[in-house]
């Protein structure tokens, strides 16, 4: 691990999130990947190892810098997702301004970045967190909450903070269109979020179906393997089967479903 830091040997990783109602990219995920063929390869068991040695705040925070450079070399559009653990921004010794100085340094606009809430572990600290992402809106950045329906503390981390954006997790959204009862689920979530000013992001799209469904419930923006998987060099437009898909008017049995569902 000190040497993966020492030496930057971190690749970063893009994966896009589609406009449902434009049918473009809105923004990209960043992610990042360990060595090429070391344990260590995997970012579960990176951060697993990390929190062992007791560096989990030092290698997220290189991992923010190396993201952010590599998304303005490969001047990609849209907004940048960039991850951040609730649990190091509630650490007493976190120190506020390193993001911030790394998309300054690397020349990028902070309003194109949205500060993603990942969780790792329970986060109870809601007073600190909520000080934190109060400092982060201050200097123009906006707020996804990732993972909804899982983890230990979304949905009051939904309440207390009042995201701009919240990611419903991939449970929800694979196979919808055999379960009129997740139908059913995104359709309340998705009037939860138009009430409290938040976009809601369906995470996990693998099917066309899926995504027929997705778009019926008026949810207007989508990430999955339908559109692309994580790469270093991501497409900066949809594929041609889901923008023939998302095409004003295009209808299909999904659609029935909905209607069934959410009646």
């Amino acid at each position: 691990l000190e040497r993966i830091e020492r030496q930057q040997l971190l690749t970063a990783v893009f994966q896009p999130l589609a406009d449902l109602r434009l049918g473009n990219v809105f923004g990209y995920e960043g992610l990042i990947r360990g060595p090429e063929g070391s344990a260590l390869h995997s970012p579960v068991a990176l951060f697993d190892m990390a929190e062992q040695c007791g560096c989990f705040q030092s290698l997220e925070q290189l991992c923010r810098k190396v993201v952010v450079q590599a998304f303005v070399a490969q001047r990609l559009p849209g907004k940048l997702f960039l991850n951040v653990s609730p649990d190091c921004l509630s650490q007493p010794d976190y120190r506020n301004g390193r993001t911030l100085e790394a998309i300054l340094e690397a020349g990028l606009g902070r309003r194109r970045v949205i500060i993603e809430l990942t969780e790792h572990k329970p986060t109870y600290e809601y007073g600190l967190l909520s000080e934190a992402i109060g400092h982060y809106r201050q200097m123009g950045f906006t707020v996804a909450i990732d993972d909804l329906g899982e983890g230990f503390a979304s949905l009051r981390l939904w309440s207390e903070l009042r995201p701009e954006f919240v990611k419903i997790d991939r449970h929800f959204v694979h196979n919808i269109q055999q379960e009129p009862i997740k139908a059913q689920f995104l359709r309340s979530i998705q009037q939860i979020a138009e009430n409290c000013g938040s976009r809601v992001i369906a995470e996990g799209i693998e099917q066309l179906p899926e995504l027929q469904v997705i778009k019926d419930l008026g949810i207007s923006l989508g990430q999955g393997y339908v559109f692309a998987k994580p790469q270093a060099e991501p497409p900066t437009e949809l594929p041609q089967a889901t923008l023939d898909l998302l095409r004003p008017g295009n209808k299909t049995s999904a659609g029935l479903l909905t209607a069934r569902a959410c009646a």
